[in-house]
């Protein structure tokens, strides 16, 4: 697992998504993005994996190596790789076929994520099913997530296991619990506290999870509306970042706060372009700087 020190200087990221960057979509180029981000104050880059972006079908070895050289020229790190594929491909599930599906592609993804130097790559533990039992389903779950250690411990690679809208997990005690019982210095958590607000309090998972965080997603949430459409971007929201922030440095974390703030959490903002995304972007980079005062 990844460890932290005792100095608590975060260090500011920015997931591809917050930009609605794909390498296919006729936007910048990805040395391009880097050198942006970099411009608006970022330090690291999240990659996103999914079957339209840096799918194994598509994408050659070669062609995923070179994201590391561009990040490297431009003086950015790449700390992590996120995926919306395990909601696609439970780990969870009832059906085993699709869990072997999961398993196969959290198996890439980890290569993936050594070729390109990351530390961390992000997974969905689970999706609950009204088909399939709450005890089934964490069984299958800790199961599928047991049977990509190996690779993890064979490509130095941490699984961090994110809390999200799954119906599983939802308590920080059973998330703890989960992350223990696999027992692999190569599984942690990755935490999101904007998913926390609806269900929980923030703090609480700090000071269970503690220095098995491994990464940190940084958005907002607007409890007044209270659903999928209540993320918002940092400080339009009902997250304590201040107070979030020093109960990370209590706990000794250094890691990075990855923005993950696509342009659809701003309410009324249709079709943004690529120049909506970066403005955007600035703005959560400035966020953060006032919030790491």
């Amino acid at each position: 697992m990844l460890r932290v020190s005792s100095k608590g200087q975060m260090k500011k990221g920015l997931n591809l998504w917050s930009l609605n960057w794909s390498a296919r979509k006729g936007q910048p180029s990805f040395r391009d993005v880097v050198r942006i981000a970099k411009s608006i104050g970022y330090q690291g880059i999240e990659l996103t994996f999914d079957e339209e972006n840096l799918d194994p079908k598509k994408e050659t070895e070669k062609q995923v190596a070179q994201f590391k050289v561009e990040a490297a020229s431009a003086g950015v790190e790449l700390p992590s790789v996120a995926t919306g594929i395990f909601w696609k491909f439970n780990l969870g599930s009832g059906d085993k076929k699709l869990r072997e599906a999961g398993i196969a592609m959290g198996k890439y993804a980890l290569r993936l994520a050594s070729i390109v130097g990351t530390k961390v790559l992000l997974v969905v533990p689970g999706v609950s099913e009204a088909s399939t039992s709450y005890r089934k389903t964490y069984d299958f779950s800790k199961e599928s997530v047991l049977q990509m250690v190996e690779t993890a411990e064979k490509f130095d690679v941490t699984i961090g296991i994110e809390n999200v809208w799954n119906r599983f997990l939802y308590s920080p005690l059973e998330f703890k619990e989960f992350v223990e019982e696999i027992g692999s210095k190569k599984v942690g958590a990755y935490l999101d506290l904007a998913n926390i607000v609806e269900i929980g309090h923030p703090l609480h998972w700090i000071e269970e999870l503690g220095g098995r965080i491994v990464m940190v997603h940084a958005k907002d949430f607007d409890s007044s509306v209270g659903n999928i459409s209540a993320f918002r971007h940092i400080g339009k929201g009902n997250v304590d970042w201040k107070e979030a922030v020093s109960a990370l440095r209590r706990v000794r974390y250094d890691g990075y706060l990855i923005v993950e703030c696509p342009p659809s959490f701003t309410p009324g903002l249709r079709n943004p372009t690529f120049e909506d995304a970066r403005r955007l972007a600035e703005e959560n980079s400035k966020a953060l700087d006032g919030i790491l005062k």
